[in-house]
């Protein structure tokens, strides 16, 4: 806590103290003379208290320098011990105590300027983001982007130049393992080269030049199910994730992986990192209905505990654990989400940064009500793998499919079942040839009328809610929307809103939009975000400012298509059903309700769809164009010349299917979770020494002072007994509030640093005093700010990383100045060849052997043998190689102390500790594990098998294949006739086991 009382000796204080003397103060001598750390006796940090010195006697005589020890230690430089003050602070001081030592703030904050040795507030992480301005360079064609201009500048002021850009295969393939953590699958189908997990057609030769190929990829990887597994694999390193508990016990949490699978889909689902952050902290209170939320909350407890002390010790012994515990929360809080090393501050004040250790308990108090155990939780209404719920959902799902198709069949039997037809719930919007914003829609084709008036100067906008929309999507499950438009420019940022049923930005049903020269919807279902993210977006270029036809459909599969002028462009597998969607929600045309995403452009038709129009319907709709599209009958018209047999059985179908979704289930969550079990923390003290036993001041939760420069107060606004929700509330609140400077830095950071093998600051979870500098501070701001502005989502940061000229350097580039300049390629002049991690090694090597399971979720596979008895023991790996133990590595039992050998070889760590930044080591361990590694020897077996199977019985064939397969390319003449020799004489089994020990293969240039 900061004092802002004033004293003065010998007449009135003044700026001149507070602006001169105690900066001098700070810098020189409060490091060994302060409140805590008082050597000699003598704290220089409070008036009363200088003026009385220390062991030796009296410091300062105002009035006098000579008559105290202060200015005769100085003077003689004696004092400081190590560095001796330059003349003109030594004459500062002498003047200062000259003229009375007159004090001003007292005591003087010790954190208040930076030393030689320490941080203080004004340390540059502390300060708030800023808003740099993109720098001009000379050569302004080798700039992609913005990020690009940062780096380039940093480089001519150094009279250095970056590297050409990397091959197309080095290319692809460092977008593979960056962004999905696996290899591309190369095979040759009819002359063209096809990637086999995405059956995406590649032409090397020309990928890294070809903006949309090559944005196409990005965004295809960016899709897939496969990144949240590759990036929450770097996220469990940084906050010291383990399915076993330590110490001698050690055992097995059964149910750690529910954590380990939230990572997963948030990532996946591009949850905003913010929202990220808050469901880690106290999602369990702010959503207390949600099992996600609550699932969040493993970050809390993942960490080591204690089962001996906490369970068999003494009162005594438990008292002392509950203080390590906390500490090692303290820890990960402030590691992995502010970079900061809070957890110093335990016994004393941290020794390099500006955190007393009054604040360390500040966020000890915050997170004191946290606990851990394996403990069933039930009331949280979910969807989970419930027997129950399986059945409830089975016959919705068949009442639905027979609603549809007894549909069909009277459509087909009673009326005209060409495309334009509506069916119940249809909503049509003809609009005339008008811009949006300059004219109210012709409502004579609106069935029912919307009332669509104009919400400003862009959009129109429903005057309710579309109520009988959305309770006729709910009720078949299915959706499209059809859209006849001409966009004024064939570039439009955003996504700028065409149609969205939304209630803001970040909230809705369904939104399709124009994001640069793509169209994009984001469609929500109980398997997205409440944002309809991830996001269905066509490829490069589709958009032009030609009148074109759009059709975006939702199956019961829970499949997203998208056709433009009648063809098939784009899909994804969003999954779930749209029972969450809000029937409170409102349409808009043209902009968001709230206005702040404008599209311009004519739109001609509209048409919403409770149905999933097939493509032969897109088709002829494509083909009659938008003013042949007609009303039709609706379904009351048709049943009324069907059967009486017919329209009893819909009747029946469709109450029966009413009557089950009213009665849907609150299913609680039946299984076990390792989560928090918070309970009433008591009053929290400062401890002396961070002892138990000797409680001092009573302190309320809080952050930390160190922020409030830039803006964000420390204060919680709570008492000391404040409730255990409150206090993590408050807490999540404050971590995630805009003005954190920290936050934001911290997180750009770790993307930099896993897209580039070091960050601009190059340690990760330590942006305080012994941390490393940033390489780029103005960039390291500007993609910080960026990323707040845009919403905090972390997926349009790496797609602005990987299409940068910086990240697409060539690696093997010789450059003898830039060598001698810059050894670290700290300032980016080539790209970084890295070897790839354990966990992409052994993935890669079950990709390539066709041995991968890509099964997702669940609990994890087990390849080292376990003993369980009193404490649990893993030992020796268990040789097996099966689906189940084939699956992808993150997916492995991950115990402390329970590692892979060859994974342990190649430096995956053990999760007893945070580990932002993983060693990048080489020995010659390495090659003997993967030599001789059993695994290893079955992957190459069922390469061989693969090969002789796909590439038929030519030896020749074989060899280009297998090599296709691993390095992705043909082999070189010589290569083809050494490697054919090989297999010949030893076994094309045998050369696989080569091929995979290449650095060719375990390493991404």
């Amino acid at each position: 806590m900061l004092l802002h009382t004033e004293t003065a000796i010998g007449g009135e204080p003044g700026g001149h103290f507070d602006n001169e003397v105690a900066p001098l103060l700070v810098r020189r001598c409060l490091n060994c003379h302060n409140s805590s750390t008082n050597e000699g006796g003598l704290n220089l940090s409070r008036s009363a208290d200088a003026m009385a010195g220390g062991e030796s006697g009296a410091a300062i005589l105002p009035g006098n320098p000579q008559g105290r020890l202060l200015w005769q230690r100085i003077d003689a430089d004696e004092m400081p011990p190590k560095e001796h003050l330059p003349s003109s602070e030594k004459e500062l001081l002498r003047k200062w105590i000259a003229d009375g030592a007159r004090w001003g703030s007292d005591p003087i904050d010790p954190f208040r300027f930076s030393t030689q040795d320490r941080g203080g507030y004004d340390w540059w992480s502390l300060q708030p983001v800023t808003s740099p301005a993109v720098p001009n360079v000379s050569d302004a064609s080798w700039p992609r982007n913005e990020l690009d201009r940062f780096v380039l500048a940093e480089l001519e002021s150094k009279q250095l130049a970056p590297s050409e850009q990397a091959d197309g295969r080095t290319l692809l393939r460092r977008l593979y393992f960056d962004l999905i953590g696996l290899p591309p699958l190369l095979k040759e189908e009819n002359g063209k080269l096809k990637e086999e997990l995405f059956d995406i057609e590649i032409d090397l030769a020309t990928f890294g030049d070809h903006p949309e190929a090559y944005t196409a990829v990005v965004d295809r990887l960016l899709q897939s199910p496969h990144y949240g597994e590759r990036w929450a694999r770097h996220w469990l390193d940084v906050i010291r994730f383990g399915e076993s508990q330590g110490f001698e016990r050690n055992r097995i949490r059964e149910n750690a992986w529910r954590y380990r699978d939230w990572v997963i889909n948030a990532l996946n689902n591009d949850l905003p990192y913010d929202e990220f952050v808050r469901q880690q902290i106290a999602g369990d209170v702010l959503y207390p209905d949600d099992l996600d939320a609550l699932l969040a909350t493993g970050f809390l407890v993942c960490g080591t505990w204690d089962q001996v002390g906490h369970n068999e010790g003494s009162p005594e012994m438990r008292k002392a654990v509950r203080q390590d515990d906390l500490e090692d929360l303290v820890a990960a809080f402030g590691q992995s989400f502010l970079g900061l090393t809070t957890n110093c501050a335990r016994c004393h004040d941290h020794k390099f940064d500006p955190i007393s250790q009054r604040e360390y308990y500040q966020l000890a108090a915050a997170l004191g009500g946290v606990t851990q155990q394996e403990k069933e939780r039930q009331g949280i209404t979910a969807r989970p793998d419930s027997e129950a719920y399986r059945l409830w959902t089975n016959r919705r799902d068949t009442l639905r499919r027979e609603l549809t198709i007894h549909e069909k069949l009277v459509r087909d039997k009673y009326g005209d079942s060409g495309a334009g037809n509506p069916i119940e719930g249809l909503q049509i919007l003809y609009l005339p040839d008008e811009t949006i914003g300059q004219s109210l829609p012709d409502q004579s084709r609106v069935d029912p009328p919307l009332n669509l008036v104009s919400g400003g100067q862009h959009a129109f906008a429903s005057t309710g809610p579309a109520t009988r929309l959305v309770t006729a999507a709910k009720t078949t499950n299915e959706f499209s929307i059809e859209v006849w438009l001409t966009p004024a420019k064939d570039k439009q940022s955003g996504p700028a809103r065409i149609v969205t049923l939304s209630k803001d930005s970040a909230r809705r049903n369904f939104t399709f939009g124009q994001d640069g020269n793509r169209f994009d919807l984001r469609f929500r279902t109980t398997k997205t975000d409440q944002n309809g993210l991830p996001s269905l977006t066509t490829p490069n270029g589709t958009v032009t400012t030609q009148k074109t036809h759009v059709v975006y459909t939702f199956d019961l599969s829970g499949n997203v298509s998208c056709y433009v002028d009648g063809k098939h462009v784009a899909e994804r597998q969003f999954g779930g059903d749209l029972s969450n969607w809000d029937d409170t929600f409102q349409l808009a045309l043209g902009d968001e309700l709230t206005g702040n995403r404008r599209w311009e452009g004519k739109l001609h038709f509209i048409g919403l769809y409770n149905k999933a129009l097939s493509a032969n319907q897109v088709a002829r709709n494509f083909a009659s164009g938008s003013r042949d599209v007609r009303a039709g009958e609706s379904l009351e018209e048709l049943f009324v010349r069907a059967s009486a047999g017919e329209r009893s059985r819909f009747q029946q179908l469709r109450q029966e299917l009413q009557r089950l979704e009213m009665a849907e289930p609150a299913v609680p969550f039946d299984g076990v979770a390792h989560v928090i079990i918070p309970v009433q923390p008591p009053v929290f003290h400062v401890l002396a020494r961070g002892d138990y036993r000797n409680p001092g001041d009573v302190v309320s939760p809080a952050g930390l002072d160190s922020l409030s420069r830039a803006g964000l107060p420390a204060e919680f606004g709570l008492s000391p007994d404040a409730p255990e929700a409150d206090r993590r509330t408050k807490l999540a609140t404050w971590v995630t509030d805009a003005r954190n400077p920290l936050t934001s830095r911290v997180l750009v950071n770790r993307l930099w640093h896993y897209h580039f093998g070091q960050g601009i600051v190059d340690t990760p979870s330590d942006f305080g005093f012994a941390g490393g500098r940033p390489s780029h501070p103005e960039l390291l701001d500007w993609l910080a700010q960026k990323f707040v502005s845009e919403g905090w989502k972390i997926k349009p940061l790496h797609r602005l990383i990987v299409t940068s000229a910086t990240w697409r350097q060539a690696s093997n580039v010789r450059n003898p100045a830039a060598q001698e300049t810059d050894a670290d390629n700290r300032l980016l002049w080539r790209a970084n060849a890295r070897r790839l991690d354990g966990e992409s090694t052994r993935d890669a090597m079950l990709a390539v052997s066709g041995a991968l399971n890509r099964k997702q979720g669940g609990p994890g596979f087990r390849d080292v043998a376990v003993k369980l008895g009193n404490n649990h023991e893993f030992t020796d790996p268990t040789g097996e190689f099966n689906e189940e133990v084939n699956r992808r590595t993150i997916y492995r039992l991950w115990a402390r102390s329970g590692n892979n050998p060859l994974l342990e070889s190649l430096d995956c760590p053990d999760p007893s500790v945070m580990l932002p930044r993983r060693p990048q080591t080489i020995t010659p361990v390495q090659s003997l594990s993967l030599l001789n590694s059993r695994f290893v020897e079955q992957c190459a077996a069922e390469l061989a098998k693969q090969t002789q199977r796909e590439a038929g019985g030519r030896l020749e064939q074989q060899v280009v294949r297998m090599y296709r397969r691993t390095f992705g390319r043909t082999p070189q003449p010589m290569e083809l006739e050494l490697s054919g020799d090989f297999a010949e004489k030893r076994g094309l089994d045998q050369l696989g086991l080569v091929l995979l020990n290449t650095n060719e293969f375990l390493f991404v240039e």
